[in-house]
């Protein structure tokens, strides 16, 4: 009864040693990679550290390009990117069921 609600382990389990501030940095940078407006930056003052915007700028760039944080990072990114194709395939789609059947009639404005 149990094991139909249980979720498989991951594929590839990640062990990275990361300390609070970078992983908020890393859900600051996710949060705006799934609203479309990733910077590294912004998520790098905003998690917590305290520096110029050229110096958070530097660093948010040299944080985001290290392996413990891509291995956190990367997938995450990738089905970001899959959900968001998916989501413009089904507009793509219900568009041209419009146009299929809304393609020639006139428009209608008053």
């Amino acid at each position: 009864m149990g094991r139909a609600n249980r979720t498989p382990p991951p594929a590839e389990v990640v062990d990275v040693a990361l300390n609070s501030r970078q992983l908020r940095f890393i859900a600051a940078y996710l949060q705006g990679l799934r609203e479309g407006t990733p910077c590294a930056t912004t998520a790098y003052l905003s998690a917590g550290y305290r520096a110029s915007r050229e110096s958070a700028h530097a660093s948010a760039s040299r944080l985001l390009a290290s392996e413990p944080v891509q291995q956190l990072v990367r997938p995450a990114a990738q089905a970001i990117e899959a959900a968001r194709l998916q989501q413009v395939r089904g507009l793509e789609a219900m568009r041209d069921q419009i146009m299929e059947q809304y393609g020639s009639a006139p428009v209608h404005t008053e």
